[in-house]
């Protein structure tokens, strides 16, 4: 549940912190639901490092490095479709939602998973 706390905490701030600013769409913008997929990724590989203890710069940097490869994007991409799409509130608020989605599913697999053994 501390994943799901996070996640809101860190939609929440995107709110607040978002301005009526607008920005040009990419010409290599990430797809919508594969950058929903990616920001879960993100968010669960970032939360068991933290969990695991003490956290550095350069482990995000290796989970960053992960995810672009995984999902075969460039950071720069990664970054401005972040930006692209996090600018819009209505739309952050609904991709959020379905990264909280997906973070409860994984979430939900592993106790089902753990009150199997």
């Amino acid at each position: 549940m501390r994943l799901l706390r996070k996640a809101g905490l860190i939609f929440f701030l995107f709110i607040l912190s978002s301005c009526y600013e607008t920005i040009s769409k990419p010409t290599d913008l990430i797809d919508q639901e594969q950058m929903i997929q990616m920001l879960s990724d993100v968010y669960l590989y970032k939360q068991s490092v933290d969990i695991g203890g003490r956290m550095n710069e350069a482990k995000y940097d290796d989970i960053n490095a992960y995810i672009t490869q995984k999902y075969k994007v460039t950071p720069i991409q990664f970054k401005e479709s972040y930006a692209y799409y996090f600018l819009d509130n209505d739309r952050s608020k609904k991709m959020f939602e379905e990264v909280k989605k997906n973070l409860q599913k994984k979430y939900d697999k592993i106790n089902e998973n753990k009150e199997q053994e």
